[in-house]
């Protein structure tokens, strides 16, 4: 069988640039190794000791996620740069699996394809529309103040359908103010999201589309005032912050934003919720005022015990109980495949591209690649969901 002439060095990037440890990539290529001994025989090919076979180099392609060009370049690409601030459950310290590993290569591609064509086409993008703050500012003022930027009022959040809609809303705000929000998939054990800059003035949002779409639109928010406080998080940058109070304050942020202060207050009276309520009373109500507010049943407890306006022990009590729930999946991505890819590349991302297209600033070989393998048959799908959004949602700038 054929074997060809590959840079080594190129492979083991390419390995551990996807997460995988040598054994594991010895247990994925199984296949192509050989039957006798697999593990000396990817060691021989690391080592530049034997050349892959074809068959074998299509199957590392597979296996690490990347093109099978790229296997035969000359030298390894520059690492990725990875964040180091993730929103994970309960706190805990984040893993990153292949899946994970996957999508923050893919979030650095996107951005930095956003960046070639703002850069050979400045109006294609609004630049980035935010005010900076500081941890010494108030999160629940700074939350009150970007609420009213964002313009979206309590009785428009009151009256989405579900949080399903309530993510596609507040994303299309966040996206018009110069941001990228993607939903991708990764093990809800790695992380719930995250926030990457790059360097660039393009940050982007990064959720867990395996999560609850409450829990999504809470991390969206979370990392929003990452954003706020230009803490992106980013390995080799100096940060002169301690990490605890940027998640507080983000957290703090995140829940001023999404359920004001005098709001919850009313709707908590409307439900016969205070201090001194009996816990069953308050926990068959929290179902109720989660809908309104379009957020988790966790968060909308943490929220009003923050307030004093919940009977000690709540948390603990609601926690105990949703252990033994079997949990839901994420936010539902319908079934057509325009819908499919504008929920995760975002309508910022796709309009972009798609206004780069006509233009003539790119063909549509380059806008498939751009959005992640999307025919260009479906290009005029994509353009009529995006104006439906638009009207429903608002407009992109």
């Amino acid at each position: 069988m054929a074997t060809y002439s590959v840079e080594p060095k190129v492979l083991i990037w390419a390995r551990e640039e996807c997460g995988l440890s040598f054994d594991q990539a010895v247990d994925d290529l199984k296949p192509h190794l050989a039957k006798e001994d697999p593990s000396s025989r990817l060691a021989d090919i690391e080592a530049g000791k034997q050349p892959p076979t074809l068959s074998l180099l299509a199957a590392m392609s597979r296996v690490y996620n990347v093109s099978l060009v790229t296997l035969f370049w000359p030298s390894p690409p520059p690492r990725t740069e990875k964040p180091t601030d993730y929103r994970t459950i309960r706190g805990q310290a984040p893993t990153l699996s292949k899946a994970t590993l996957l999508a923050i290569r893919n979030t650095v591609r996107w951005q930095a394809t956003m960046m070639e064509l703002v850069q050979d086409v400045p109006e294609l993008y609004q630049p980035l529309d935010l005010p900076t703050v500081a941890l010494r500012d108030d999160p629940a003022r700074i939350a009150d103040s970007e609420r009213l930027r964002l313009g979206v009022t309590f009785e428009e959040q009151r009256k989405l359908k579900d949080a399903n809609q309530a993510f596609n809303l507040w994303r299309w705000r966040i996206e018009d103010h110069g941001i990228l929000v993607f939903a991708l998939s990764m093990p809800l054990t790695d992380c719930r999201g995250f926030v990457f800059d790059g360097g660039s003035n393009i940050p982007a949002i990064v959720v867990n589309k395996q999560d609850d779409a409450a829990a999504q639109v809470f991390t969206l928010f979370h990392e929003y005032a990452h954003i706020l406080l230009r803490q992106f998080g980013i390995c080799g940058h100096s940060r002169d912050v301690d990490e605890r109070e940027v998640e507080t304050f983000s957290n703090s942020f995140a829940a001023n934003f999404l359920m004001p202060t005098d709001e919850v207050i009313e709707q908590a009276e409307l439900n016969s919720i205070d201090r001194h309520a009996d816990i069953e009373i308050v926990l068959d109500a929290i179902p109720t005022m989660t809908r309104c507010f379009k957020v988790s049943g966790e968060a909308m407890v943490l929220r009003l015990e923050a307030l004093r306006l919940a009977p000690y022990g709540l948390h603990s009590e609601y926690i105990r109980r949703m252990r033994v729930r079997k949990p839901r999946r994420g936010f539902g991505d319908g079934k057509s495949f325009h819908r499919r890819y504008l929920n995760k590349l975002g309508n910022r991302y796709v309009e972009t591209v798609l206004t780069a297209l006509r233009h003539g600033s790119i063909n549509a070989a380059e806008a498939d690649d751009m959005m992640d393998g999307v025919k260009g048959r479906h290009f005029r799908e994509l353009e009529i969901e995006l104006a439906n959004r638009r009207k429903e949602y608002g407009f992109v700038r």
